[in-house]
């Protein structure tokens, strides 16, 4: 098993079975080929499955010391850790190195958020009269309301003649909303009583 069939297989796995967007599939591939890449410049292994926990933690103990953050190394850790399980499970590796890695703590820190002004402030800022404008409204609006990111926003699929769809059942709706009217007022007028000669 060399490092490009793994990583391939692993890559196929993220997308089909994971569904992660192609950002997160991109952060995790690189972790892979870094760790790759050390292992090889460092300690001469050329193949994921020759891989051992020491290996991994002279890894580790070397982005730290180059200055990598906690958080880069905890998801550094958490890409590593997702391939190898990837491997187990696929059955092309029986043990898991990674069992005992552990990750560095990271300090939780409050989200920066938007206040009600700027959110109201770039709402009136799009420019009603453009054709685009309810179209840019609605981005907006689906964003902050949705706590999406763009990548995801911009990944949404819409059924295709989701709005041809909608009208015919918008029709049907005032169709049969019109018959129903025209049927009871008819009821309603049959009940009355005929004075005679009418």
């Amino acid at each position: 098993m060399t490092w490009e069939d793994a990583i391939e297989s692993y890559k196929t796995y993220l997308i089909l079975e994971k569904s992660l967007s192609s950002n997160s599939v991109e952060a995790y591939l690189n972790d892979i080929k870094k760790l790759a890449k050390y292992c090889a410049d460092k300690h001469h292994v050329t193949t994921p499955d020759a891989i051992s926990y020491d290996h991994l933690k002279d890894y580790l103990m070397f982005i730290n010391e180059v200055g990598v953050t906690n958080r880069t190394q905890a998801r550094c850790i958490s890409s590593i850790r997702s391939f190898y399980k990837f491997l187990v499970f696929d059955g092309q590796l029986e043990n898991n190195p990674t069992k005992l890695l552990e990750a560095p703590k990271i300090g939780r820190k409050l989200p920066n958020i938007l206040t009600t002004e700027e959110i109201d402030a770039m709402l009136n800022s799009v420019e009603m009269y453009k054709p685009e404008a309810q179209r840019n409204k609605a981005i907006i609006e689906m964003l902050y309301s949705c706590g999406l990111r763009v990548s995801e926003l911009i990944s949404i699929k819409f059924p295709s003649g989701s709005c041809e769809n909608r009208r015919e059942r918008e029709q049907r709706t005032d169709d049969s909303t019109e018959q129903k009217c025209k049927t009871g007022n008819q009821t309603i007028y049959e009940s009355i009583p005929r004075l005679p000669g009418n």
